[in-house]
């Protein structure tokens, strides 16, 4: 573009223009909030939408200007929407495995998701904390991968299948026995005429809560086996097959679990041994 064949203004007024619009604009800085100040003003609105801009990409401290009263005999401050708006718990990128039995090293459980977890990303960082025997608690630097690695729920790692949730504080305060675990469930012999949306959500539903569909089912590449993700119900013994009966007609529908394992022989649960459970400890208690 031309700037000197632009009606209305010179070529030195709209250089200069420019050029200060490339100023604020860097530091996205509003022409009216620069107007009619002197320039230790206009530094001061430069330095501070810049501290703005780094803080949005670095996690940095920074000194407030608190005003504390005291009223009643008390110190009070009221908290400026600021620090509260945009504010990310620095917990918020934590996420919790549990094991379905006996964690392994936790050495060989940062080696192996510090790989798989990276999804691509040369700066994603795995962080590995032991919270107990058959939990683990990690950070996942990323927002991506940690979007990732919640959508899929369940890993296996090292051989032991692993149920992974976001983590908060109230997570390991409230210590509640998982009654329900997401996992994939494959179902054969499904009636090629309820092989739909529907009829996989009513056969799943048997065992837990439909959530997606595998990719190869949705493509229908092989409707001699339907894949869907379940929340499964592990508080009761699942079933290897079932009989359905519409009109008359009976049909069996077959039941996989691959990332299943053995059933406690203590409480009689579906998704951890005997060495993990909770009346393990209670009866060691008792003796």
């Amino acid at each position: 573009m031309d700037l000197a064949n632009l009606p209305g203004s010179s070529s030195q007024e709209i250089g200069s223009e420019v050029a200060r619009s490339r100023v604020i604009g860097s530091e996205d800085i509003r022409v009216e909030d620069i107007e009619g100040k002197d320039t230790k003003q206009v530094k001061e609105a430069i330095l501070s939408q810049s501290w703005v801009s780094k803080a949005h990409d670095n996690k940095i401290l920074r000194k407030y200007e608190v005003e504390v009263s005291t009223k009643d005999g008390k110190n009070k401050v009221e908290i400026p929407d600021e620090v509260i708006t945009d504010s990310t718990p620095l917990w918020d990128d934590f996420v919790v495995g549990k094991f379905l039995d006996i964690s392994p090293h936790p050495a060989k459980v940062h080696v192996l998701l510090s790989k798989i977890w990276k999804y691509g990303e040369i700066n994603s960082k795995v962080e590995v904390y032991v919270v107990n025997a058959a939990t683990m608690r990690f950070r996942v630097s990323n927002p991506k991968a940690r979007e990732k690695i919640l959508n899929r729920g369940m890993w296996n790692v090292v051989g032991v299948p692993m149920v992974v949730t976001k983590w908060s504080p109230k997570t390991e305060e409230e210590k509640q026995e998982e009654t329900e675990f997401p996992m994939w469930v494959h179902l054969k012999t499904v009636p090629l005429h309820m092989y739909s949306w529907k009829g996989l959500s009513f056969f799943t539903s048997t065992v837990g809560t439909p959530d997606r569909l595998h990719p190869e089912t949705i493509a229908c590449t092989n409707l001699e086996e339907a894949k869907i993700f379940v929340n499964v119900d592990v508080s009761k013994e699942l079933p290897k097959e079932i009989e359905f009966t519409k009109d008359g007609k009976e049909f069996t529908i077959v039941y996989h679990y691959p990332w299943l394992t053995a059933r406690c022989n203590l409480c009689d649960k579906w998704g951890h041994t005997d060495k993990v459970c909770r009346k393990n400890g209670k009866k060691e208690e008792t003796k």
